[in-house]
């Protein structure tokens, strides 16, 4: 269950790659959490929202754990940005 504060609308299209942005080619693979602006719910399965730096495309993928949420909880609480 995704807390109501990181809860954020259904938004941007599905990336299978999960940290490549397939519009500017971006990649984000070290350090994907700092690009996370939320999470959403749909159909009983848990997502992740990215947005790209470089061209602001936003991008989702299927989390299977909360491992994602805790990550993202410890970067922005830790002030790591």
């Amino acid at each position: 269950m995704i807390p109501l504060k990181y809860r954020i609308p259904k938004q941007g299209r599905p990336n299978k790659s999960v940290s490549d942005c397939e519009e500017c080619d971006f990649s984000a693979l070290h350090n994907l959490v700092e690009y996370i602006i939320g999470f959403f719910e749909y159909n009983g399965m848990d997502f992740v929202v990215w947005e790209c730096p470089e061209c602001g495309s936003k991008w989702y993928f299927h989390s299977r754990s909360n491992a994602w949420l805790r990550w993202y909880e410890d970067y922005h609480e830790n002030d790591y940005y």
